[in-house]
């Protein structure tokens, strides 16, 4: 009697695009570095969109600290970046109108 039994490495199920903190500790900092450092610009936007998923706030005030903001602000620029680069020409001009939408300096009317 043939037995046959699969055996499947750990890396190859999982998705490429979620990251998975190896000391077992999430750190929004350690997590955004780690999208960028995807070796395609297409795995770059699908490491970077999982990250604005998870941190981008739901409402304007939704942001824990100006950390946050910073970090979810510089993913948006990323997307918009790679958006270009990728042919994605509506999803560039959504996430730039959200960006200057965000950015309180540009209000140039509130001096």
């Amino acid at each position: 009697m043939l037995t046959f039994v699969l055996v499947e490495s750990a890396g190859a199920a999982a998705d490429p695009s979620e990251y998975k903190p190896s000391d077992g500790v999430y750190s929004m900092q350690m997590h955004f570095n780690w999208c960028g450092e995807a070796k395609t610009p297409g795995e770059r936007m699908k490491r970077y969109e999982k990250f604005w998923e998870l941190q981008s706030p739901k409402e304007s005030d939704g942001y824990d600290d100006s950390l946050h903001v910073r970090t979810v602000r510089h993913c948006g620029y990323r997307l918009a970046q790679l958006y270009a680069e990728l042919g994605r020409k509506k999803d560039c001009l959504k996430m730039i109108a959200w960006l200057e939408k965000e950015d309180d300096a540009l209000d140039v009317g509130a001096e």
